[in-house]
């Protein structure tokens, strides 16, 4: 099952990402497994902060996996309003 940011960007791109960011495939999992976590949270912030806490506190990289994530999380953004101005 693919979530919203997968079936906007493609799953290609986010694994572009994820490697211009030097991550690994299991961090990229990671990753999509927090977008898969996150859908259906529309204004929960609190709730998708506690979601990627839980699957990253514990890693060493995670403030990498935070830089991926907000950059897709905002090449997301920007193609939806794109679409929606359209």
């Amino acid at each position: 099952m693919r979530n919203l940011v997968q079936k906007a960007l493609g799953e290609e791109r986010i694994s572009e990402i994820c490697e211009e960011y030097g991550l690994s495939k299991e961090d990229e999992k990671i990753i999509n497994e927090i977008f898969d976590k996150w859908d259906g949270l529309f204004g929960e912030t609190g709730k998708k902060i506690e979601i990627v806490f839980d699957k990253t506190f514990h890693l060493p990289q995670r403030l990498i996996i935070l830089k991926a994530l907000f950059r897709i999380s905002k090449e997301f953004a920007n193609k939806k309003i794109k679409e929606k101005m359209h």
